[in-house]
């Protein structure tokens, strides 16, 4: 039996879902890419100029605005002596004390189950 073809309604749902999906993982790439650039005490400019991207680049991925090329990451990754897999997934051990409060803070919260 073959499957039918999804109806408009479902695939457009679907699209939905799979762009908030993306849009949650950039920015959540984003907020990683800002701690360790932070940890390694670079400024935006200064880690664009290392690894040829522009300071507005660098601040559009880190609010998920821009997608970011792998490239871009391993490039990165290189420049702030991190791994990619960390980079991306893990955040530096000195970050959450130096996480101001507000939304990071709490995001952070929600996601570590971290005491502040």
């Amino acid at each position: 039996m073959a499957c039918a073809p999804p109806d408009e309604t479902s695939a457009r749902a679907s699209l939905v879902r799979r762009t908030a999906s993306l849009n949650a993982a950039l920015a959540n790439i984003g907020f990683h890419l800002r701690a360790w650039r932070c940890y390694r005490q670079q400024t935006q400019r200064a880690l664009g100029d290392a690894v040829g991207l522009s300071q507005t680049s660098v601040s559009n991925y880190e609010c998920g605005a821009r997608d970011i090329r792998i490239s871009a990451l391993l490039e990165i990754s290189t420049c702030l002596d991190v791994e990619l897999r960390d980079l991306i997934t893990t955040l530096p051990p000195a970050v959450v004390t130096r996480l101001p409060p507000g939304p990071a803070r709490s995001r952070l919260k929600a996601t570590r189950g971290v005491e502040h």
